[in-house]
């Protein structure tokens, strides 16, 4: 902890690169006019304390953050590679500089405090418990119970704000002064950091790059490795890159689950192996909850995984999370092509179209009622909309009206304007990045690993890596078997060609009289904490429906959950958080 007259620095230090006390935080600028702690990795640190003119060839990854700060101020953070959000106090000109890497991987949170002070913090909870925090946004609440998960640049309370990604913002002691992009608008554009390759690599050699710079760390480093093609590739790189990892596969036994193939995968490419047997039913749901900074539908895999990682005693863990997102790995991206023949059923004169939406709804009830949704008029047509309905929850117009906000239309059900009406598959993509990546599986992959001390690195949520994979799809959709194809492996090649089959707790039969019913139970009571922001006549409709769906239940049941998670820290005055720093 660093204090001066007017702000204070701290941070809870993993310590993954130059973990001895050398490398403690903050770090300084040699000038002495700019601190700084971060959180994440800075994969290319040598190359930019080159650039710099500073020892390249020791000391924490953190330190060219000050460096690049006194010397070129925001203007050249897109020099920087990696995962990161950081504050720095700038002595000189008295003011904080925040900032989240162009990927948003790392989260970042900031407020003002009723007497002018500037608190921020990596994790949401420790900001909420400093004072008694705003109310929850409608909008929030909304875009909870519809997609599962807040936007990945959005807090839910209307006076914490979160760092969007690929931002930086100035505050001084008068308010916020300045903000911009790192990369500019389009995060995958631009000019590569220093030391990446070229935006048109082959997808071969970006998988070894990306794996390459990821395997850096002081400490020992595991590979989280399932039956399929993401985590698979990690390995196959990490070997041809001369690394031997140890590979963790959580499974209910060694012979059950992913493990067989797992340990097949790790053989065949000279990795050690290790099975963490779960059997998903002696878990801590409480200290789950506790440790959620945001509501979300889909973290418990995350927070077991973590937890296995950190009882093996492994700090880093090297994660397939993003292959499905870079490599067209989902089913719905098959749909694609349908969109464009939709659009002419849409054209027909209007008496042929109602004769066939009158044939779609006598279509038998086994039918998914998602796929009756694509194929109606006016349904989705392009690459965002497809995306906005595979992962929806519940319908956005019942979210809106259970929030409060029936007839208004939020701007996230529309497009960004580079989309439009795009239906390519390199649409898709940029859709999966915003609407799942960036806010369901990175915030819950940070905030369940962190809570077990424990890094988690993600090779294929890379710039790099994700603008090589958009330019081999720009002629259709990628998939797994085209990119094993292009690693040239035979053993990844057959793992593409196999059935997915994917490491899960089994949420719908653990609301079933398992861990999870009594979270269920829980709305049962009208004083419950969900019902204070969702309207419970709208929201006991769900629960009472004969064709529910368990996920529109769970989604009630996690929010109601995380809520009394923050009431109970209210009332015990306390978060089990530090804030990061402050400014007055």
């Amino acid at each position: 902890m660093t204090y001066a007259e007017s702000f204070a620095l701290g941070i809870a230090r993993l310590g993954i690169i130059d973990p001895s006390d050398t490398g403690n935080q903050p770090l300084w600028s040699t000038g002495g006019t700019v601190g700084a702690v971060f959180n994440g990795e800075i994969y290319n640190h040598r190359e930019v304390a080159c650039w710099l003119g500073i020892d390249a060839a020791s000391g924490s990854d953190g330190r060219v953050i000050p460096q690049l700060l006194e010397d070129h101020g925001s203007s050249e953070l897109w020099r920087l590679r990696g995962m990161y959000a950081f504050a720095a106090v700038d002595i000189r000109r008295q003011r904080i500089i925040l900032a989240r890497d162009p990927l948003g991987i790392k989260p970042l949170y900031w407020r003002r405090l009723a007497d002018g002070t500037v608190a921020f913090a990596s994790e949401l909870r420790a900001l909420a418990a400093m004072a008694p925090h705003g109310s929850l946004s409608p909008l929030a609440v909304a875009r909870f119970l519809h997609l599962g998960a807040l936007g990945g640049d959005e807090s839910p309370f209307d006076d914490i704000e979160a760092v969007p990604a690929n931002t930086w913002i100035e505050i001084d002691t008068a308010g916020e002064r300045a903000r911009g992009t790192i990369v500019g608008t389009d995060r995958l554009g631009g000019p590569p950091p220093l030391g990446a390759p070229e935006k048109d690599v082959p997808l071969r050699a970006a998988l070894l790059d990306t794996v390459a710079v990821h395997l850096g760390a002081d400490v020992p480093t595991a590979l989280l490795l399932s039956s399929g093609t993401d985590s698979a590739a990690v390995a196959w790189a990490a070997r041809e890159l001369g690394t031997t990892l140890t590979c963790l596969t959580v499974a209910p036994g060694r012979d059950s689950g992913e493990a067989p193939a797992a340990a097949a995968i790790a053989t065949a490419f000279g990795h050690r192996h290790q099975v963490v047997p779960t059997d998903g039913n002696n878990l801590d749901i409480e200290s789950f909850f506790r440790h959620m900074q945001r509501p979300t539908i889909d973290g418990l895999n995350t927070w077991i995984v973590c937890r296995a990682v950190r009882d093996q005693g492994f700090k880093v863990a090297l994660s397939g999370l993003g292959g499905d997102e870079a490599l067209g790995g989902y089913r719905h991206f098959q749909y694609l092509p349908a969109l464009r023949l939709l659009r002419a059923v849409d054209g027909l004169p209007i008496i042929s179209r109602r004769w066939v939406d009158r044939r779609l709804n006598s279509l038998p009830a086994r039918v998914p009622a998602k796929a009756k949704v694509l194929v109606t008029f006016g349904g989705p047509r392009t690459a965002w909309d497809l995306d906005l309905l595979h992962r929806s929850v519940w319908s956005p117009e019942r979210a809106l009206a259970c929030a409060g906000l029936a007839g208004t239309t939020a701007n996230y059900l529309h497009a960004p304007d580079e989309l439009g009406e795009d239906c390519s598959s390199a649409a898709l993509t940029r859709a999966e990045l915003e609407i799942y990546l960036g806010a369901t599986l990175l915030p819950d992959a940070d905030g369940f690993s962190m809570a077990s001390s424990v890094e988690l690195r993600v090779p294929f949520v890379d710039p790099c890596f994700l603008a090589a994979g958009l330019h081999a799809a720009a002629h259709g959709r990628l998939g797994k078997v085209r990119f094993a194809r292009a690693v040239g492996d035979p053993h990844l090649l057959r793992t593409a060609r196999a059935p997915k089959q994917g490491f899960t707790v089994g949420v719908r039969q653990k609301m079933n009289g398992g861990p999870l019913a009594s979270h269920v139970r829980a709305l049962a009571d009208p004083a419950a904490a969900v019902w204070r922001h969702v309207d419970p006549l709208v929201g006991r409709e769900v629960l009472e429906n004969d064709g529910r769906r368990w996920a529109e239940i769970w989604a009630l049941a996690s929010l109601n959950a995380w809520l009394d998670s923050l009431d109970a820290d209210d009332a015990c005055g306390r978060s089990g958080y530090s804030p990061g720093a402050v400014l007055k």
